[in-house]
C-alpha cells in the first residue's frame, strides 16, 4: 500500500447542494456529474471528488463520478473522454448514463473559456453560485 495524505473533508454545505435543496426537481433522486473530471488516475486527484461524494450522500442524490472506491462500471469510459473536455464522446455519454444536472467548478470554467463555451452551447444554466455553476442538458436525461 502505498501512504498516501490525509484529506481534511470540508463540512461546510457547497452552494450547488443548498441550491438543490432548496429547488424542488423533476428527477429525485437526481444524477449529478460532477466537473472537471480529475486530470490523472492518482489518488490525490480525486480530493474534489471525495467532497463532492460526501454532499451527494447529504442530498440524498447520485452521481456518474463513482463513490471513493467504488466507481460505476461505466466510469472509465466516462472519465477519459471528460478529461478533454470539450469532447462530443463525454456530452453523449452524460446524456447516455442519465445525468440530470453538471455541477461545474466556476474556477475551472474560467481557466478554460472551451468548455464554458460548449456547456453554454449544449446545456441550460440553472444556477450560479459563488463556486460552481449547475447546468442541466438540453434533452432529457430520462424518457
Amino acid at each position: 500500500m502505498t501512504p498516501g495524505r490525509l484529506h481534511r473533508v470540508d463540512t461546510a454545505t457547497p452552494d450547488w447542494a443548498a441550491y438543490l435543496d432548496d429547488h424542488p426537481r423533476a428527477a429525485d433522486p437526481a444524477v449529478l456529474a460532477f466537473m472537471p473530471f480529475p486530470p490523472d488516475g492518482r489518488a490525490g486527484s480525486y480530493q474534489d471528488t471525495v467532497d463532492d461524494m460526501l454532499a451527494v450522500l447529504d442530498t440524498g442524490d447520485t452521481t456518474v463520478n463513482g463513490y471513493s472506491g467504488l466507481f460505476p462500471a461505466t466510469y472509465d469510459e466516462l472519465e477519459v473522454a471528460a478529461r478533454e473536455y470539450p469532447d462530443d464522446r463525454a456530452d453523449a455519454l452524460l446524456v447516455q448514463y442519465g445525468v440530470d444536472a453538471l455541477v461545474v467548478d466556476r474556477d475551472w470554467l474560467d481557466e478554460n473559456p472551451a468548455a464554458a463555451s460548449s456547456l453554454d452551447a449544449g446545456y441550460r444554466l440553472l444556477h450560479e453560485g459563488t463556486e460552481t455553476v449547475i447546468y442541466l442538458p438540453l434533452q432529457p436525461a430520462r424518457p
